[in-house]
């Protein structure tokens, strides 16, 4: 490539006006990172055909999905072509070097079969910003969970993230997700295809979760008042769950929008291992109707159900604290329940040891609501992003 169209190419990028620093290049590469973490589910909004989910370009219209370095962003929006994240002087290196030659390379990104102006005008809209967003990301983990009742393992929980309940924030769903299948998502809701609610991925305890960002007093608050606004109408023979309660849970003010929430589906999923009643299907079915009594929860002539439900949440209330105070509430469950070794299952092997997995996994739960989340070194903070983009 001639010296003069090496120079053209660079002036042309300095001629943009988009090579400048300080808050306006900043704030391109948080846009466009932060949209790509946050892009929703099952939609198409770039209306090529392709669910969001499976369409590696979801702001620009690919069909053909064509990505020649298979790095999961399709090269109608991968101008970042040595895969580090950012489109930048590397990149428009690499462009020069393939400039006016032909080939399925990097740098044909409008796919005409050949590396020219129509590609040069395509990095030079995004120069400093980032590839995507895609649907199709590697590093954006798959949604595996709605409950923690989801997750495999007794140590095992659903983490939703800290952003809003519109978007999934931390992960993607990848696959068609369950419909008709309680425990498996809020399924009991929906039975179309599925449009963007709040899932999360299942991690192990020690991982932590933004609810242990948390002030721990108002964390111990949310638990009391989710704790009341379901158990008591479920002794009264059902109901719906109490509004008032619940709208002094969502109305304490945490650090992320999502905490509240969150914990209201912890404290269900608890209540359901714990009863053998399906709290998480009443849980799931307030979030989306929280006036409508169809569905709910009946613990009248269940004394068993009551104190086990009871006792597992005293349980938490201790470990939350003071780590290792709640085995004994969990003991107590003995007294109560004739069948207590076979009705923690599946989420606890039936046996001498249900009592034990069972004090385990709130010993563990309150560690996951109580310690910071960990990041993961290969993707950014959601929350930070959003911070630095407003």
């Amino acid at each position: 490539m001639n010296t003069r169209i090496a120079t053209r190419l660079l002036l042309a990028i300095m001629a943009a006006g988009v090579m400048t620093t300080g808050p306006a290049a900043a704030d391109v590469t948080l846009g466009a990172t932060a949209a790509g973490w946050l892009a929703g589910a099952g939609s198409d909004s770039d209306g090529d055909g392709i669910e969001e989910n499976s369409d590696n370009c979801t702001l620009v219209a690919n069909a053909d999905k064509h990505d020649t370095d298979a790095d999961g962003f399709g090269n109608m929006c991968d101008a970042d072509f040595n895969n580090d994240r950012e489109i930048n002087f590397g990149d428009l290196a690499i462009m020069k070097f393939n400039f006016l030659a032909s080939g399925d390379l990097v740098t044909d990104l409008n796919n005409d079969g050949s590396t020219n102006f129509g590609d040069l005008a395509m990095l030079k809209a995004n120069f400093l910003g980032t590839p995507g967003p895609t649907g199709t990301d590697p590093l954006v983990p798959n949604c595996n969970c709605y409950f923690s009742s989801d997750c495999v393992g007794s140590t095992t929980f659903c983490d939703y993230g800290p952003a809003g309940f519109t978007v999934e924030d931390i992960c993607y769903w990848r696959e068609p997700k369950p419909q008709g299948v309680p425990g498996t998502g809020c399924s009991i809701e929906y039975e179309g295809p599925w449009t963007a609610v709040c899932d999360g991925i299942c991690l192990p305890f020690n991982r932590g979760s933004s609810i242990g960002e948390e002030n721990p007093q108002l964390v111990r608050q949310a638990v009391d008042l989710w704790t009341n606004s379901m158990v008591p109408p479920s002794i009264a023979g059902g109901g719906p769950v109490n509004a008032v309660l619940a709208q002094q849970a969502e109305a304490l003010p945490f650090v992320y929008p999502t905490s509240s929430v969150a914990i209201g589906r912890h404290v269900a999923d608890l209540l359901s291992v714990a009863s053998e009643f399906g709290f998480y299907d009443y849980f799931c079915h307030f979030e989306s109707y929280p006036d409508d009594p169809d569905q709910f929860v009946d613990l009248s002539t269940n004394a068993c159900g009551v104190a086990a439900a009871g006792l597992a949440i005293d349980a938490l209330r201790a470990e939350l604290t003071e780590t290792g105070t709640g085995a004994g509430h969990i003991q107590e469950i003995a007294k109560h329940c004739s069948n207590w070794q076979t009705m923690f299952a599946p989420t606890c092997a039936a046996g001498e040891g249900a009592l034990n997995c069972l004090a385990e996994r709130v010993s563990a739960l309150a560690q996951f609501m109580s310690t910071p989340r960990e990041v993961p070194a290969d993707r950014p903070d959601i929350e930070s992003l959003l911070k630095a983009s407003r």
